[in-house]
């Protein structure tokens, strides 16, 4: 099973086709004119850590962070969309790993206000990864400068756009919230 969640990682090098399945979204009328800062990836740890602590710790770790570091990617993927408005922050989302998706939600939009951004808006993805399942799915939120929210969505395995990406990887979740996203640019 270990070796899954390093094929799993392995697989977020290569790039699957995927097609949305997600509900039609009202497109937000500032794009593609508005601005969006990226932030780095968060990923929601499940499973039996201490069995794997060593892997654990190293995934965690500045090497690990640098692999899973997906939001220049994103912004790539946007612009091929055309939307070109996107750049990428570095800065880590601090919050509590418990937090359910409707709280990660406000904590990102608490930040984000506190950040006091450039840009019209802030995405942040965050993946759940369980050490010997594979990716369990993501969340995404899109806010304003307030940090209100504008858009959401999120996958798991069931829902058809994401078992159509083949096996679970960070940069297939990261594909899919830009196909998604891609709906609301007019």
């Amino acid at each position: 099973m270990f070796q899954r969640i390093v094929r799993s990682i392995a697989a977020g090098i290569m790039l699957l086709i995927t097609t949305s399945s997600a509900k039609a979204a009202e497109p937000i009328k500032s794009f593609p004119e508005a601005t969006l800062t990226v932030y780095p990836i968060a990923y929601s740890i499940t499973g039996p850590i201490q069995k794997y602590r060593e892997f654990y710790d190293r995934m965690m770790g500045s090497a690990g962070q640098q692999l899973f570091a997906l939001q220049e990617r994103m912004a790539l993927l946007l612009a091929e969309k055309g939307y070109a408005g996107a750049i990428t922050a570095d800065v880590r989302i601090d919050r509590p790993e418990e937090l359910k998706p409707d709280a990660r939600a406000t904590a990102f939009g608490e930040f984000v206000r506190k950040q006091r951004i450039q840009t019209d808006y802030a995405l942040c993805v965050d993946v759940t990864m369980h050490l010997e399942e594979s990716i369990q799915g993501f969340y995404a939120v899109l806010v304003d400068t307030q940090g209100n929210r504008v858009w959401e969505t999120n996958a798991r395995p069931g829902d058809t756009d994401f078992d159509r990406a083949g096996e679970g990887s960070p940069e297939n979740c990261v594909k899919l919230v830009c196909e998604r996203l891609k709906a609301l640019l007019p």
